[in-house]
């Protein structure tokens, strides 16, 4: 019964034990605090799924960290502040379509910020950004972007024009 039930509990947490063991979290997701040489720690995405970003956000939340925009992480870094807080950076590249429909209705679920590096020349000007493919990609329109960045909770920033 004991061999099953921690059998379960290895299968359950499976991502989470081989990113431990394969040294690919962060060092401060296993210490109650972050090291002064790290700064405050900065997550970089692409395209995201509800399942690789909803426990990773879950997880902040729940262990009471906060997100930044870009200008608050640049105001920090003046100050030399060197992630004394549970403070981190989300980011996410390129303004894939995933950052409205995926990643926009969590933030908002957590309550965290983000910082979207959008590439202008590849954003659709309006209409269904679903229908707008480019290199194989769909990205946001313009009138999401707008949306986002009004809500207070997406930092829009350049990425480069193309």
């Amino acid at each position: 019964m004991f061999i099953k039930r921690v059998g379960r509990m290895i299968e359950k947490n499976r991502d989470d034990i081989f990113g431990i063991l394969l040294r690919k979290s962060p060092s401060f997701i296993l210490n109650d605090r972050a090291y002064e040489p790290l700064g405050i720690p900065s997550f970089v995405f692409h395209a995201v799924t509800r399942e690789s970003l909803g426990p990773m956000l879950h997880f902040l939340a729940e262990n009471d960290y906060q997100s930044i925009t870009a200008d608050e992480y640049f105001e920090r870094q003046m100050r030399g502040e060197k992630g004394r807080e549970r403070v981190v950076l989300l980011t996410f590249d390129d303004g894939d379509r995933s950052l409205y429909t995926v990643a926009y209705p969590l933030l908002k679920h957590f309550g965290f910020k983000a910082v979207a590096y959008i590439i202008p020349g590849m954003t659709p000007e309006g209409g269904h950004s679903g229908d707008t493919r480019i290199w194989g990609k769909s990205f946001c329109n313009w009138e999401e972007i707008k949306e986002m960045h009004e809500s207070g909770l997406i930092d829009i920033q350049s990425h480069s024009m193309y």
